[in-house]
């Protein structure tokens, strides 16, 4: 697995103000009215110590707004700067601002926004939504664990039939919905579901979906091989191309767990001799296997599999995508082989890594 330095400041964004935010909610009913009449001071005195927004919570497809960005000082004067300010817009589909910060909604959803100026910024958060409609926001899940790629659909309830699919992490928005709402989920091998709401405000609902046939038993001991194919760099150790594991796998409905032995593993915080996994109902299993990471010195998640290796560490890591019957299972792992001349965290960075992307995990049954 490619050891990436990403920049953690994306989970925050432009959008995190170096100063405070003001946020106001404008009247429903008058969404696209003038804004508030800014106080005294339009040039303002002394330095800016940070900016505001002043704009609605939402607005309907097709109306505009005006927003406002102030400059506050540090005399505590405001000064007008919506003119002068930078403005985004998070989601361009839904929400579209022009450089004098002038709001058009073009589609139902919701959009950040943020406007920077001086060096400065502040941000907030817009909804696009028909009058007097709402967003209902969730997940699709199997016993707790998220389901992606299901249709939830809103069949009932005011305005036009609204579907959407669930993301990766379970999670889905329908914009633009009101009153009694049947919303009918279906996805492949599962049973088809309902569920009725009652929507008078933003609401939260989390969807529950059952198989629509027993998953293939997969419990039981199996001998695990990981074996490198392709090239490897040079100086990567001979014994490292392949490494021979016993496994014990457990299953609860979809959620698999596998236990390695006869292997001397290195155990931090209960990571190092085991890895989790998903099979859904066609059979298909995905196994995330470590998460760790090295970012400016500092070493975040853990890895799942570390066996101690010469002086070292053997680290296997990556995502694994696998398929077989409760006899055989198979597949290929997106990640590395990694060699450590550390014993402890954090093992990174790696002094040999075999990162080719094409290592085969197998599991036979004994």
């Amino acid at each position: 697995m490619p050891i990436k330095r990403t920049s953690r400041t994306r989970l925050l964004g432009v959008l995190v103000a170096a100063s405070a935010l003001l946020f106001a909610a404008c009247d429903r009913k008058s969404p696209t009215g003038p804004p508030p009449a800014q106080q005294p001071g339009s040039q303002g005195s002394g330095s800016i110590v940070r900016i505001e927004i002043i704009a609605p919570l939402e607005i309907e497809p097709g109306a505009s707004v005006q927003l406002t960005a102030n400059a506050i000082h540090s005399d505590g004067s405001r000064e007008n700067v919506s003119s002068k300010a930078q403005w985004a817009s998070g989601d361009a589909r839904v929400l579209q601002i022009s450089s004098t910060g002038l709001a058009t909604g073009l589609a139902r959803g919701e959009s950040l926004l943020s406007a920077r100026f001086a060096g400065l910024s502040a941000g907030g958060r817009m909804f696009v939504l028909p009058k007097g409609t709402f967003r209902i926001t969730g997940t699709t899940r199997e016993n707790g664990l998220a389901l992606a790629n299901v249709a939830v659909t809103a069949t009932s309830g005011s305005g036009e039939v609204l579907t959407t699919l669930s993301g990766t992490n379970g999670n889905f928005a329908l914009y633009g919905v009101a009153g009694s709402v049947v919303l009918r989920t279906t996805k492949e091998g599962y049973a088809d579901g309902t569920n009725q709401i009652d929507v008078a405000a933003h609401t939260t609902v989390n969807l529950s979906l059952v198989p629509a046939k027993p998953r293939t038993d997969y419990r039981g001991t199996y001998t695990l091989s990981v074996t490198a194919a392709g090239p490897c760099p040079t100086l990567f150790p001979e014994g490292a191309l392949r490494r021979v594991y016993t496994a014990n796998v457990a299953q609860d409905g979809g959620f698999l767990t596998i236990t390695l032995s006869d292997a001397d593993f290195i155990v931090t915080n209960g990571y190092g001799n085991r890895f989790f996994g998903f099979v859904d109902v066609t059979e298909t299993m995905t196994f995330q296997v470590g998460n760790a990471d090295l970012y400016y010195g500092t070493y975040y998640g853990h890895f799942d599999i570390v066996e101690r290796f010469g002086d070292g560490a053997l680290i296997v890591a990556g995502l694994l995508k696998a398929s077989g019957t409760s006899q055989r299972i198979s597949g290929t792992l997106r990640g590395s082989i990694l060699i450590s001349s550390r014993t402890t965290p954090p093992f990174l960075p790696g002094s040999a890594d075999c990162s080719n992307g094409q290592a085969v995990i197998e599991m036979v049954r004994r």
